[in-house]
């Protein structure tokens, strides 16, 4: 696992291609994930040592600095958020199902990392953006006291304008979750 994870959120795909190309040029760090997420928005998640994300994220974002909208740096981050994020859990929700909605990618990935770190949960899914007009959504599942301590816990570290809005329920309907794709 890597020391450090960072993110970045750019408004345009040509300045998200023009960072993920700097990066990957000019440091030896592991891209997680680029591409487009919508509307319009590209984003840009790479691992290594703390230094090494921070430089790469500083340059980066120095070069298509009109375009940033949300960036992030996380350090020893939770094993369960990089495999929400590239859509690997695969497994059926158990118990209370806890929605946590937030306006960018960046302060997504803080939310998760916090929700894990902070509370009983596992996360379900983390999406970015795909249909929801800039926004990002991430389901953890857990007894019902975990779910709501870890939607505090998430809402404790994301920029009060960035959190949309949350929901815990409690018992979800089995055919609920079979339509999530």
């Amino acid at each position: 696992m890597a020391e450090a994870v960072g993110i970045l959120e750019l408004q345009g795909i040509g300045p998200g291609y023009l960072a993920a190309h700097w990066i990957d040029k000019h440091t030896a760090i592991a891209m997680i994930f680029t591409g487009t997420i919508c509307p319009g928005h590209f984003l840009i998640m790479f691992a290594g040592t703390v230094a090494d994300v921070a430089w790469a994220q500083e340059q980066a974002a120095g070069l298509t600095e009109s375009a940033v909208i949300s960036q992030g740096l996380l350090t020893n981050i939770h094993p369960e958020v990089l495999p929400a994020v590239q859509n690997l859990q695969k497994k059926q929700p158990q118990g209370a199902l806890g929605v946590f909605e937030v306006l960018g990618a960046a302060s997504a990935v803080v939310a998760a990392d916090s929700m894990v770190k902070g509370a009983a949960v596992e996360l379900f899914d983390i999406r970015f953006a795909g249909g929801m007009g800039g926004k990002a959504v991430i389901l953890c599942q857990g007894k019902v006291e975990a779910v709501e301590a870890a939607l505090e816990q998430a809402a404790r570290v994301v920029d009060v304008k960035s959190l949309v809005g949350t929901a815990v329920l409690a018992s979800p309907h089995p055919e609920l979750l079979s339509h999530w794709q």
